[in-house]
C-alpha cells in the first residue's frame, strides 16, 4: 500500500513508528504502512494518491492527543478531531501511532464513516469513573436520521475500568452499561478485526437497534374479508380479515429508515390473536388510488414503502379478528456486522450483547471470563424475532461459568466449529449448529428447524425440543459424538425430531447420570447409532423405534422400544420397564450375550423376537426370564447355545400369565442338558404355542397338558386360543387332526372334574356340556357341585372357582369326521 500521508522530510522525525534509514526520503515522498512501520516510498507515475482511498498517519502533537495515558479529555477531543478532519480531506484510512491512550466516560471515539482504522497496536482506556453508562467506542445513533456505515476497527485494545470503577451510586442503575464498543441504530457494514475488548463494567461488544413504532393496530380497525390485488378493491372474503381504516405510512420514522418497516409483537414479541405467520400490505397515494400490494409478508420481514406511497392496509391471512394487537414500527439497526480474530474477557456483564441486530457475523474469535454482574459470551436477547441471521462460527468460550451462548426468539440461526465450556442454548427458529465442541458444557435448544450435525459433547447434557406443541418442530440431530454425555430429546408432535449416524461412549469416568438418550413424549425413529457403554435409551413416550443400530456392553435395554436390524452385544441383564399394554420388540436383530438378556415382569406388556439371531457365550443358556407377560413371540429366530452347558432358553417362574408363541425357531447346541423352554414352572392360564422348531444337539422340552404342539398324544392336544382350521398330528390316532370349530370359547375339553383334587389357576374341565377355567385355585368339593352354564358364570366347587367359557371347540379329522 503506498503511503497515503504527504510529509514534509523535516517534520518526519516528530512521527513515531516510522522507517527512514532503509530509504532516505525526499521532498514530496509519502509515507507507506506494512509490518508495523511506516516507510518513505514513491508514488507510481501517474497516480493520484492524495485524496480517495487516502491513508491518514494521526498527528498526535497537532491535535494534543497524549499516548501515554494522561489527559483524557484533551486526547478524546483530539483523536475524533483528527478523525473527522481525515474524513473531510478524503482519507479512507487512518493509523493512530502506537501508545496508551485514556479518554474520559463523557466522550467516547467516534469513528466517521467508510474509514478503515488502524490502531497499530495501542491501548485506548476508560478513565476511572462512576458513570453508570459510557463506550470506550461508539458507532451510531439513537437518532435515526444519523448513519454508521462501512467503518473498520482493527488492532486495538479497548479497556474499560471495571476494577477501578465506583460503583456506590446505584441510584441510576446497577452500572451495567459501561462498553467497549458500542453500536447503535443505524449502523452498517462494521466489521471490528484483531482487536481486544476488555474489562467493561457492562459489555465488550453491545449492538441495538432504535425501537421506533408509530402503530399499534388491534381488533378494532379490522373486519373479515379480503382486498383486489389487481385494484386495491375491498371484496368479500371469509378467509382473510383487512383493515378498515387505512395507517399512514409516510410517518417520519418510515423515511429515517430508508423507507423500511416491518409488522412485529410487542417487546417481548408477543403477537395478540394472530393465527398466521403470513399477510399481505396494500399500499395507496394520498389521492387513495392504488398503487401495489407486498404480497405473502411474515412479521419481522422488511417491508419497502413504494414510491408515492402514504396510506396502506393490511390483510392478514386469517379468519378471525378477535384480540388482533401488533405493532408497525421501523428499525434503524446494527446490520452486516463482523467481528472477527478478537479477544473479549473479563467484562463484567457479556462478551457481547445483541438487541435488534441483523447479520451479525461473530467470528475465530475467542470469549472468556466474562462474569460478574450477569455474565455470559454472547447473549442475543432482547429484540426476539427482530434478532435475524446471526452467525457465531469458531470461536473459542470458556471461564462463563454458566452461559456461553444464549440465543432467543432468533430466526436464522448458525452456530459452527466453536468450542464452548458452558451452555450454548437458546429459542426460535432455522437454526443450523454444526461442528461445535461441547466439553462439560450443555445445551438447551428449544427452537424449531434445527438442523444439529457434526457436533462433539463430552461429560455434558444436550437438551433439544419443547412440549408446547408447534413449538420446537422438526430436528435433525445426525453424525455427533457424544463421550459420557445424555442427549435429551422433547418432541410436541409425533416424528418431529429424527436421530441419525450418531455415536454415544461412556466408561468408568461418566458422571452424567441417566441414559445416553432419553427420548420423551412423542413417537419417534433413531436410525444408526452407535451406544457403547451406560444406559442406552430412557423413554418416556410412545411408540419409539431404533433401527440399524449397534449397542455394545449397554447397562439394560429396559424400555418400550422397537428395535429393527440392531446388532446388541453383551448387554446388562435387563427388567420389563413399568407401564401397561406396552410392547418391547426385536426384529432381525442380532444378539451375543454372556448372561441373561431379560427378566420381564410386566402382566399386561409383551417382549417380542422376530427373526433374530441369538448367541449365548454363557455356560448357562438361560436367557429370557418370565416371570409375567401379556405375551411372548420367538418367531423365526436362529439360536445358537453351543457354549452352554445346562439350563433353558426360555424360563421362568411366579404366577405367570403369559401367553408365549415360540414359532419355526432353529436351536442349535452340543448337549442334551440344553432345552428350549422351561415347562416345569407353567402354570397353563395362557399356553406356550410351540410349533414348527428345529432342535439340533439339544434336549427336548418337557410337554404339559395346556400347551399347544404340532404333534403328541390326544391327552396333549392344544387347548386354548385355538383357531380353526388349527393342525395337529394325534399320535394316539395316527393321523392328523383339525379344529372344526372354536365353540364359543376357543378353548377345548374332553376331562371332568375329579373330586376330592387339586386344580392350579388356568386348568380346564368340562361339565354339563361347557368348558369352565379354574380362576381361584384350590381343591374340589367331595360331591360335585351345580354348575352355572351361562357364559362368565361363576361355580364354587369347594375353594375352587370356576369360570364358565362356553361351548368347547371341536377337533375333527380330514373326512370331518369328530374325534
Amino acid at each position: 500500500m503506498y503511503g497515503q500521508r504527504k510529509v514534509g522530510v523535516s517534520n518526519l522525525g516528530k512521527l513515531t513508528d516510522v522507517d527512514i534509514t532503509s530509504l532516505l526520503p525526499t521532498e514530496g515522498d509519502f509515507l507507506g504502512y506494512g509490518s508495523g512501520k511506516w516507510k518513505p516510498v514513491k508514488p507510481p507515475s501517474g497516480s493520484n494518491v492524495a485524496t480517495g482511498g487516502a491513508s491518514y498517519l494521526v498527528e498526535l502533537s497537532r491535535w494534543g492527543i497524549k499516548n501515554d495515558k494522561t489527559a483524557s479529555t484533551t486526547t478524546a477531543t483530539g483523536i475524533n478531531n483528527a478523525f473527522k478532519w481525515a474524513y473531510d480531506n478524503g482519507y479512507s484510512s487512518v493509523v493512530l501511532p502506537k501508545g496508551e491512550y485514556l479518554i474520559p466516560p463523557s466522550i467516547s471515539i467516534t469513528p466517521q464513516n467508510n474509514t478503515y482504522y488502524d490502531f497499530n497496536g495501542s491501548k485506548v482506556y476508560m478513565e476511572t469513573n462512576n458513570a453508570q453508562q459510557y463506550a470506550v467506542i461508539k458507532i451510531g445513533s439513537s437518532d435515526s436520521t444519523k448513519k454508521a456505515h462501512h467503518i473498520t476497527i482493527a488492532n486495538g485494545e479497548f479497556v474499560g475500568d471495571r476494577y477501578t470503577h465506583d460503583y456506590s451510586d446505584t441510584s441510576g442503575g446497577n452500572h451495567e452499561w459501561g462498553h467497549c464498543i458500542s453500536l447503535k441504530g443505524s449502523c452498517k457494514f462494521i466489521r471490528i478485526e484483531n482487536c481486544i475488548m476488555r474489562d467493561g463494567t457492562g459489555d465488550g461488544l453491545t449492538g441495538e437497534y432504535n425501537y421506533d413504532v408509530w402503530l399499534y393496530p388491534t381488533a378494532s380497525n379490522f373486519e373479515v374479508g379480503g382486498i383486489n390485488k389487481t385494484t386495491g378493491a375491498n371484496v368479500t372474503a371469509s378467509t382473510t380479515v383487512r383493515t378498515i381504516t387505512p395507517y399512514d405510512v409516510s410517518h417520519f420514522r418510515v423515511t429515517n429508515n430508508d423507507g423500511k418497516f416491518l409488522l412485529s409483537g410487542n417487546g417481548y414479541s408477543v403477537l395478540a390473536g394472530i393465527t398466521t405467520d403470513v399477510f399481505d400490505v396494500y399500499f395507496y397515494d394520498a389521492n387513495g388510488a392504488f398503487l401495489s400490494v407486498a404480497e405473502n409478508k411474515t412479521w419481522y420481514q422488511d417491508i419497502d414503502r413504494p414510491t408515492g406511497a402514504t396510506k396502506m392496509h393490511f390483510v392478514l391471512h386469517q379468519a378471525t379478528t378477535a384480540n388482533i394487537s401488533f405493532e408497525v414500527r421501523a428499525e434503524p439497526r446494527p446490520e452486516f456486522i463482523t467481528v472477527e480474530n478478537c479477544e473479549i474477557h473479563h467484562n463484567r456483564r457479556l462478551g457481547i450483547a445483541c438487541t435488534g441486530m441483523r447479520y451479525f457475523y461473530i467470528m475465530n474469535n475467542e470469549l472468556h471470563h466474562n462474569t460478574g454482574y450477569v455474565g455470559g459470551g454472547i447473549d442475543i436477547e432482547d429484540g426476539y424475532r427482530s434478532n435475524q441471521n446471526i452467525y457465531i462460527i469458531g470461536n473459542k468460550f470458556y471461564g462463563h461459568g454458566v452461559n456461553d451462548v444464549i440465543v432467543v426468539g432468533t430466526y436464522y440461526v448458525t452456530i459452527a466449529n466453536n468450542s464452548f465450556n458452558s451452555n450454548c442454548g437458546g429459542s426460535g427458529r432455522y437454526w443450523n449448529i454444526i461442528g461445535n465442541y461441547f466439553q462439560r458444557a450443555g445445551g438447551s435448544i428449544t427452537a424449531s428447524d434445527v438442523i444439529f450435525s457434526n457436533n462433539s459433547v463430552h461429560d455434558a447434557i444436550v437438551q433439544l425440543g419443547l412440549t408446547t406443541v408447534g413449538k420446537a418442530e422438526n430436528i435433525s440431530i445426525t453424525d455427533c459424538v457424544f463421550r459420557n454425555a445424555r442427549l435429551s430429546v422433547i418432541q410436541s408432535s409425533p416424528y418431529t425430531v429424527s436421530i441419525e449416524n450418531c455415536k454415544f461412549a461412556n466408561d468408568s469416568n461418566r458422571y452424567i447420570t441417566g441414559a445416553s438418550i432419553d427420548v420423551q413424549n412423542n413417537p419417534m425413529i433413531i436410525r444408526n447409532i452407535s451406544v457403547f457403554g451406560g444406559d442406552a435409551l430412557a423413554t418416556y413416550s410412545l411408540d419409539v423405534t431404533v433401527e440399524n443400530s449397534t449397542f455394545v456392553n449397554i447397562l439394560n435395554l429396559s424400555q418400550w422400544v422397537k428395535y429393527k436390524n440392531c446388532t446388541i452385544i453383551n448387554p446388562t441383564s435387563s427388567s420389563a420397564p413399568s407401564g401397561s399394554n406396552k410392547l418391547l420388540s426385536f426384529d432381525r436383530c442380532k444378539i451375543v450375550s454372556n448372561i441373561r438378556l431379560f427378566t420381564f415382569n410386566n402382566t399386561d406388556s409383551s417382549l417380542e423376537f422376530k427373526d433374530c439371531e441369538f448367541t449365548t457365550s454363557a455356560s448357562s443358556a438361560e436367557t429370557i426370564y418370565i416371570t409375567n407377560a401379556k405375551k411372548l413371540n420367538l418367531i423365526n429366530c436362529k439360536v445358537d447355545l453351543s457354549a452352554s452347558t445346562t439350563g433353558f432358553f426360555v424360563s421362568g417362574g411366579g404366577t405367570n400369565k403369559a401367553y408365549i408363541v415360540m414359532k419355526n425357531n432353529e436351536f442349535i447346541g452340543t448337549t442334551t442338558n440344553v432345552k428350549p423352554y422351561d415347562s416345569t414352572w407353567k402354570l397353563p392360564v395362557e399356553p406356550v404355542v410351540f410349533s414348527g422348531n428345529t432342535l439340533d444337539g439339544i434336549g427336548t422340552i418337557t410337554r404339559i397338558a395346556g400347551d399347544t404342539f404340532d404333534d403328541g398324544t390326544t391327552a396333549q392336544r392344544p387347548r386354548k386360543r385355538l383357531l380353526l382350521g388349527m393342525r395337529y398330528f394325534d399320535t394316539t390316532l395316527g393321523k392328523p387332526i383339525y379344529v372344526k370349530s372354536i365353540g364359543t370359547s376357543s378353548v377345548y375339553c374332553a376331562d371332568v372334574s375329579v373330586r376330592s383334587t387339586a386344580y392350579k389357576l388356568g386348568q380346564l374341565v368340562l361339565e354339563s356340556g361347557k368348558v369352565f377355567e379354574c380362576t381361584t385355585a384350590g381343591t374340589t368339593g367331595a360331591s360335585a357341585p351345580t354348575w352355572s352354564i351361562t357364559t362368565a358364570s361363576t361355580t364354587v366347587d369347594g375353594t375352587i372357582t370356576w369360570t364358565c367359557k362356553g361351548d368347547s371347540a371341536v377337533w375333527a379329522d380330514a373326512t370331518g369326521v369328530i374325534v
